[in-house]
């Protein structure tokens, strides 16, 4: 069986040695213009130990042919070779992504790569610190409560799994049983990590990237951009939380909640 990273390797190898080609006769294009546009989009704690993450990059532009290979390289030091702790992505996802393990309590910087077959480019260098602990919303509230536009909520009856994702794949359903409910909307059970509402929840349904998240409060989404935290928890319940997510009901309204299932 064909080793499918040592075969990325070589190939990476070979554009490498070849990339010097004499573009004279493509006046209209520069050489840069020739090889992908590539960006790091997000990295997020993965699993419960603490030592691996998911991280996440896109090709924004393939060049002058297709792209061959995506992937990623990281690495403790600011200064390092694509071909160095190389993981190859699916090349046809967007964005693509990839688990790699990482250690406890220390520092790391990623690069995306991509490749066609004129050469390939890199993205910015994205500097990343592993801790063992998820992360929390900013605000302080207990758990299964929630602060809807000045109203305290115990959110009494909480449940989660795919039969509550009305948009994604995964869902988390919190409802104090009377005036109170808040959907969240997951791209599968989600990790640890910080996650951003979308604008349209129906964008959810076929979405691929994995820290996309939508939130309903009594059937009225919260506006784009809002942090969504997400921990999950050494007894393996996990904790989802957000500070002041902002909706339109009969006006702008601002909500908090803290649930866990």
């Amino acid at each position: 069986m064909i080793n499918c990273k040592y075969t990325g390797l070589t190939l990476l190898r070979l554009l490498l040695l070849t990339a010097a080609i004499d573009f004279s006769s493509c006046s209209k294009h520069t050489y840069d213009q020739t090889l992908p546009s590539v960006s790091f989009l997000s990295v997020a704690p993965y699993g419960l130990s603490g030592d691996s993450v998911l991280i996440s990059g896109r090709v924004n532009s393939p060049g002058l042919s297709a792209v061959q290979f995506v992937g990623f390289a990281y690495s403790t030091q600011t200064s390092f070779s694509i071909l160095n702790n190389q993981f190859l992505a699916n090349v046809n996802a967007s964005p693509f992504t990839a688990i790699v393990p990482v250690s406890p309590d220390s520092t790391y910087y990623f690069k995306a790569f991509a490749s066609n077959s004129y050469g390939y480019s890199c993205s910015n260098l994205f500097k990343y610190a592993a801790s063992i602990s998820g992360s929390s919303a900013p605000c302080n509230l207990s758990s299964n409560t929630a602060l809807d536009n000045g109203v305290n909520y115990t959110l009494s009856d909480v449940n989660s799994g795919g039969s509550y994702a009305t948009f994604g794949t995964f869902g988390v359903e919190a409802d104090n049983g009377a005036y109170e409910t808040i959907n969240i909307f997951f791209n599968g059970n989600p990790p640890s990590g910080t996650y951003t509402t979308v604008a349209n929840l129906s964008a959810l349904n076929g979405d691929t990237n994995p820290f996309d998240v939508g939130i309903e409060i009594n059937g009225n989404s919260v506006n784009a951009g809002c942090k969504v935290y997400v921990t999950v928890n050494a007894n393996k319940t996990t904790t989802v939380s957000f500070c002041s997510g902002e909706y339109q009901s009969y006006e702008n309204q601002y909500a908090s909640a803290k649930i866990t299932y």
